[in-house]
């Protein structure tokens, strides 16, 4: 490597670097920089401190582990890996972008620009990383049911499954009845990820752009190029019988075509569509028998005996008044068996007293569960939860340091790494969530 030259004093850098802390996030490039002169060159030597890392932590309250992440931002997505400068492409992300980004390929990342936000690029990262779990052996063992055709096709038939309304407007467009083309129907923003995973291949992120429309292999990286043009010819081939979509996506897919739900808000409060597509996670079915007031209470065997005769004896008959549904008050045996009427309930303490504390019940049950779902957390996961626990943990105390000396851009910056943090911790129990309802759905 060539020998780095820095003609500034200590002074002079301190000050430089001091000024970029001050200023918005979009001088991260230019500071990881700077810790980059001071771990490769002898400035540091008139401070007294031994290591970037010591500097930064005594001076500006700046740990081990941002000092890396800022030296990790500027060899990632610096010009040349070594420049104060930022690439082109990357401008406008921000620092909490371009952290999840450090752990994307680099043609993913190639594939964003700064308009999706920061919760689209973590469900990015957040299906990278599932990916990730599956092994290379596992992978192959999916050779054995493979269908042919390319990979482009095989990506759009998974789409399509994934997605039904998208299969129905795309029947649209090909019969030239949609008001927008093809590509405004995939990505109406003029920019969408589709996410959906391949056998044999793995997860496959199809990025439309206005620019550009690519597959990108996320087990390898590997990047294939293809146009909408190209794109809408595979849907012409998976769509047979435009006239009637659902029917198509049923014999095609071999299941019943999902009934629409109804809108839940008017259209003018619907949220902004993401950027970014995966798969839709199915929605446990209600049953009618769900509720407590909906089951019939068991019968006294001398009221079943009484309807299965059709008629009452003089010997069964109860002493009460022509008014059949009046409750039963003169025979003990009964009020054993049969519950209190409903229209006492509100009015009896006793009974009020008892759901109140059926409803304190429900939530011990409640967090009982929680509390099983972590014992029986994947030990691996478990490690990942524990060590973000402690890095949020460090990240508070550095906040309350940083905040009692009033260091306002440090203690932003930690409390950006929480939210990061917390957000990883989101992302490992909510796949701990869906491969235990996979499991179960197994068992069934």
């Amino acid at each position: 490597m060539n020998e780095i030259i820095y003609q500034k004093s200590y002074q002079e850098y301190k000050e430089e670097l001091t000024q970029e802390l001050q200023r918005t996030a979009e001088g991260f490039v230019r500071i990881g920089y700077l810790l980059k002169v001071a771990r490769d060159t002898n400035v540091l030597a008139a401070s007294g401190y031994k290591t970037v890392a010591e500097f930064a932590q005594a001076e500006y309250g700046i740990d081990k582990t941002q000092v890396s992440r800022f030296i990790s931002i500027n060899d990632k997505f610096s010009e040349n890996g070594y420049s104060d400068r930022l690439q082109d492409q990357y401008k406008g992300f921000g620092y909490a972008k371009l952290t999840l980004m450090l752990q994307l390929p680099e043609a993913i990342n190639e594939g964003l620009s700064p308009e999706y936000t920061k919760s689209e690029i973590q469900q990015i990262k957040d299906e990278v990383d599932e990916e990730r779990k599956i092994s290379d052996l596992e992978v192959m063992m999916e050779n054995r049911k493979v269908p042919g055709g390319s990979l482009l096709k095989r990506v759009i038939e998974e789409i399509g499954k994934d997605d039904p309304e998208l299969f129905v407007e795309m029947a649209r467009v090909i019969r030239g009845e949609a008001p927008d083309d093809a590509m405004e129907t995939m990505a109406p923003d003029g920019e969408k990820t589709y996410s959906v995973r391949v056998p044999a291949e793995g997860r496959i992120m199809l990025m439309l752009s206005e620019n550009s429309c690519r597959m990108v292999n996320t087990r390898s990286g590997e990047r294939t190029e293809t146009t909408i043009e190209e794109i809408t010819e595979e849907w012409e081939k998976l769509i047979t019988d435009c006239d009637h979509p659902e029917k198509n996506w049923s014999e095609i897919y071999c299941q019943p075509f999902p009934k629409a739900e109804k809108a839940a808000v008017a259209p003018v409060q619907q949220k902004k569509p993401s950027k970014v597509q995966t798969k839709k996670p199915e929605k446990l079915k209600k049953t009618e028998s769900e509720p407590v007031a909906a089951v019939e209470p068991v019968k006294p065997e001398m009221e079943q005996e009484t309807a299965k005769n059709g008629t009452e004896t003089e010997g069964n008959k109860p002493e009460i008044d022509q008014n059949e549904t009046e409750p039963v008050e003169n025979k003990p045996d009964q009020e054993e068996i049969m519950p209190a009427p409903v229209e006492n309930t509100a009015k009896s303490e006793p009974v009020a007293a008892a759901g109140e504390k059926t409803e304190e019940k429900v939530e011990v049950v409640t967090g009982e569960i929680v509390e099983n779902t972590e014992r029986d957390t994947d030990p691996a996961d478990e490690a990942r939860i524990n060590l973000r626990i402690g890095n949020i943990k460090d990240r508070m105390l550095q906040i309350d340091g940083a905040l009692q000396a009033k260091r306002w851009v440090t203690a932003q910056l930690a409390a950006q790494d929480v939210v990061n943090e917390i957000s990883e911790i989101i992302a490992i129990n909510m796949a701990a969530g869906e491969r235990h309802n996979d499991t179960e759905a197994e068992h069934e």
